[in-house]
């Protein structure tokens, strides 16, 4: 039933993609972009499985349309790839990635904003412990949750053991950022659908990260006040402008951001080979070392 699944990672422009290929008029999506209710999830678990999965797509008009879903969650599960390999065998996987320290910096902002960063602890401190430590420590869920999401090529390995690598469509960050159209239209042929339409979304941002503790406590209060939120949102539009560097080195200053850069190029040495494997990987031969600096 399902064609094909955008699988990650995390603040690599999923949301983007979800909407420029929902407005494709030859692809179903889910109505909304689920991140919790994918193949393999607690969730998923919980409800009846693949039966009750398939349950969210309604009952649209599929004639030689193509189907698919967008979660972030799918490439860092370790359950995801075996469950999908079993109902959907013959599934197409589009991966976005990004270079794994800035995803960190992007993805620690985000949870700040959703209220999942306690921001009495030094996260600076957190982060080294993080990277040096094997211990179960409570302190460090969320920092080892943003750590983990980064080691990509543990997580694709968990895919290449269920799926041939020509299953697999991957687009940088960074490439997306520079030519839009162009990553679009790879996309839309590797999925076999129309590749020269254009989504009037293509040129749309999300929502930047704020960066002002301040307004991301009104936004949080003031979540259920469509005209509160709205103001705040603007508010931190601007702002995230003006203040993005300046917090972010604030932050992530360059001995953090050093840790972060050597613990990811370690934990994905070879990730760059294994993306040579993948249905266009000689195209991305060198995006890792070109994009990333490694």
């Amino acid at each position: 039933m399902i064609d094909f699944l955008v699988i990650g990672v995390q603040k690599s422009a999923t949301s983007w993609l979800y909407t420029c290929l929902k407005e494709h008029p030859e692809v179903i999506l889910p109505d909304r972009k689920r991140e919790v209710e994918y193949i393999g999830g607690p969730r998923y678990n919980k409800e009846g499985g693949i039966t009750w999965y398939y349950g969210l797509f309604g009952r649209n008009n599929t004639a030689g349309k193509k189907i698919g879903d967008v979660s972030v969650e799918y490439f860092y599960s370790e359950e995801s790839p075996f469950e999908i390999q079993k109902h959907l065998p013959d599934c197409k996987f589009i991966l976005l990635l990004r270079n794994p320290t800035e995803r960190f910096q992007s993805a620690y902002f985000w949870y700040l904003r959703k209220g999942l960063i306690d921001q009495t602890l030094n996260i600076k401190t957190q982060i080294l412990k993080a990277i040096s430590s094997n211990s179960d420590d409570e302190e460090l869920g969320i920092v080892r949750d943003l750590l983990g999401r980064g080691y990509y090529e543990q997580q694709l390995d968990n895919y290449l053991a269920c799926f041939d690598p020509t299953h697999f469509h991957v687009v940088f960050f960074e490439y997306i950022s520079q030519n839009p159209q162009k990553a679009l239209s790879a996309i839309y042929s590797f999925i076999g659908v129309e590749r020269n339409f254009t989504p009037q979304s293509i040129g749309s941002r999300p929502k930047r990260n704020s960066y002002n503790s301040l307004l991301i406590l009104i936004e949080r209060l003031g979540g259920k006040n469509k005209i509160v939120s709205k103001v705040a949102d603007v508010t931190n539009q601007f702002l995230a402008r003006v203040l993005k560097n300046q917090v972010k080195e604030k932050v992530f200053d360059q001995g953090i951001t050093s840790a972060l850069n050597s613990h990811y190029k370690e934990m994905n040495s070879g990730l760059a080979a294994k993306l040579l494997k993948l249905s266009d990987g000689k195209k991305h031969s060198d995006s890792v070392s070109r994009y990333w600096n490694w």
